[in-house]
């Protein structure tokens, strides 16, 4: 992830950015169990924060359910925070691009409601509007279950903050701990 950074982020700057990598661990998590790996609130490179996630086995062929959820894990940072703060951040642009590629690619796979396309005859006003559904699709659904699981969110930000890490371990039992209750 590259060097520490010698700036460190404020508090109120390291609260977003534990919502923000919280709400992508609680995504990936819901949508692939046993996938997080770490949580980090701590500044390396450019990432003020990340998750890791166990990688997949190679994977060569993508269905459309794994890249919706691939959409929904990169926009759930940004929608924690909207959900929790009552806005986003410049901190989710490069989830923004990773989540519209992913949904390029379930167009010019031919999975998306425009069935078949070529890629050079698509009118770039209907690429926008098939994106934007794609997108707004997934995000609606994130926003209910963020919402739905607003206390376990809670619940990891408050380590975070305190802790800086939590490791994938760690975080599920989390989540069985407030399933029980």
């Amino acid at each position: 992830m590259g060097e520490k950074l010698n700036r460190k982020p404020s508090e109120e700057e390291r609260r977003r950015i534990a919502i923000h990598e919280s709400g992508h661990a609680l995504i990936s998590e819901y949508f692939n169990p046993n996938s997080v790996s770490t949580i980090t609130i701590t500044s390396r490179g450019q990432a003020l924060g990340y998750i890791r996630q166990i990688p997949d086995d190679d994977m060569y062929l993508y269905t459309k359910q794994y890249l919706q959820s691939q959409i929904a894990i990169a926009l759930a940072g940004a929608i924690a925070e909207e959900v929790v703060l009552g806005d986003s951040s410049t901190g989710a642009s490069s989830d923004f691009e990773h989540a519209t590629n992913l949904a390029k690619k379930i167009i010019f796979s031919g999975m998306s409601e425009l069935d078949i396309v070529d890629k050079d005859s698509l009118p770039s006003e209907k690429l926008y509007k098939v994106i934007s559904d794609i997108l707004s699709e997934q995000k609606s659904a994130v926003k209910k279950l963020i919402k739905e699981n607003l206390d376990l969110l809670t619940q990891v930000v408050d380590y975070l903050m305190e802790n800086e890490r939590i490791d994938g371990e760690k975080f599920r039992e989390l989540i069985k701990s407030l399933q029980v209750a």
